[in-house]
């Protein structure tokens, strides 16, 4: 377990230095029976469905994309899915891991930057969903892995990080 931890510290130590650098590609895995039960859920029933006329791919509601579930345990979505968690999970916990929360953060969200989430697990709820971000991949991948890692459940990671959300046209709280 010692090991373990000191590990997931030097990783987090490198990561934080490697901040702005690409994140390797992840290993697409199937979703789990329970974010297929969800997304299921919120789609039309076909008579519905029959009655609209067909949507354009960009009009494709959120529920229809695909979810990435990495090898760590925690779930890639984009702005437009994370927005839609976002309304409609009230229970929804957004972690800013990043040193710039004051220059812009998601609504909502919290700030425990990647060098102190190790030690401030104590305060989240690892029964609450949890949505990480930043300003580049690497500490936002870290801070999700380390939820993962610590049976926090279900973790998101939102793509694109910030920027993403931004370029996305959402809104923003400074």
């Amino acid at each position: 377990m010692m090991k373990k931890t000191i590990g997931m510290m030097f990783l987090m130590g490198v990561l934080v230095l490697a901040a702005c650098s690409p994140a390797p590609a992840e290993m697409e895995q199937d979703m789990p029976a329970v974010e297929e039960a969800v997304m299921e859920a919120e789609m039309p029933v076909e008579d519905e469905m029959a009655e609209e006329a067909p949507m354009a791919e960009a009009d494709a509601p959120v529920t229809e994309m695909e979810m990435e579930v990495t090898e760590s345990g925690y779930i890639e979505i984009d702005a437009l899915a994370a927005q839609a968690l976002m309304e409609s999970t009230p229970n929804l916990v957004i972690i800013d891991v990043s040193t710039a929360y004051a220059n812009g953060h998601l609504p909502g969200a919290i700030n425990i930057p990647l060098t102190e989430l190790s030690g401030r697990l104590s305060e989240l709820d690892p029964a609450n969903p949890h949505l990480v971000y930043c300003h580049g991949d690497a500490p936002a991948i870290a801070g999700a892995e380390i939820l993962a890692a610590n049976g926090f459940s279900p973790v998101y990671r939102l793509e694109g990080n910030y920027s993403g959300w931004v370029a996305a046209g959402l809104p923003v709280e400074k």
